[in-house]
């Protein structure tokens, strides 16, 4: 296996390498609004499997009763396996990861808004199309947008478990109608000072409940007239 790992010895650098890069990737798939579905789906398979493999050779040597004792080196570097995966997967699922990216770009973030002309957009009206770069700090935008109250919406090119998402910053704070035009639901996180991140769904009707038609209204037959002389 990688790095000797399969001799019966803790693991070494080289699966602890990869160990590592299998968490970084899990934790990446959390960082953006919603969730990165390709990387979640790498990620999670390449921590199966490395966990998988990991307790399979721990079992085997604590069965091994030819083996010496373990010193302190070797049973951190058993630890370390379990501790970096369920570490990533933790920072993943409460948000750390979202909100570290967001801070490395946070300084592109601020800058990309103060070099939009100030636009007022009345509400009610199409929001204002913007041009900027592809890549905004770490995370690549697809399309800006300047909203009503001197807001400003980024979107996110990512496959995201959800209808749409990205970063918007509001300096008036989030308007939940402000979506109301595109999505039936849309769930803000404050990241900090006057950014959040959004994520939009769109309700669809169930598939497996019919729909009932309406029963059709028809006009009631009209009285009998007079017999005719």
């Amino acid at each position: 296996m990688i790095g000797g790992f399969g001799s019966g010895i803790p693991p070494r650098r080289a699966f602890l390498a990869a160990t590592c890069g299998a968490a970084t990737t899990l934790a990446f798939a959390y960082s953006t609004p919603g969730v990165d579905l390709v990387t979640l789906f790498a990620g999670t398979w390449l921590c199966a499997g490395l966990g998988a493999a990991w307790a399979v050779r721990l079992v085997r040597t604590l069965q091994n009763r030819q083996l010496p004792a373990p010193t302190r080196a070797d049973v951190v570097r058993w630890a370390v396996v379990p501790v970096v995966i369920l570490g990533a997967l933790a920072m993943g699922r409460s948000g750390a990861a979202l909100e570290l990216r967001w801070f490395v770009s946070l300084t592109a973030l601020d800058d990309a808004v103060q070099g939009l002309p100030p636009v007022d957009v009345p509400p009610g009206e199409p929001w204002i199309d913007v041009t900027l770069p592809r890549t905004v700090g770490l995370y690549p935008v697809v399309r800006a947008e300047q909203v009503p109250a001197g807001g400003t919406v980024f979107r996110d090119s990512y496959d995201i478990v959800a209808d749409g998402g990205g970063f918007a910053h509001l300096p008036q704070g989030p308007d939940p109608d402000l979506f109301d035009r595109e999505f039936d639901h849309v769930e803000y996180r404050h990241l900090g000072w006057d950014w959040y991140a959004w994520v939009g769904t769109v309700e669809a009707d169930d598939p497996f409940v019919g729909n009932v038609p309406e029963p059709m209204v028809t006009a009631p037959p009209s009285p009998p007239g007079p017999p005719a002389p």
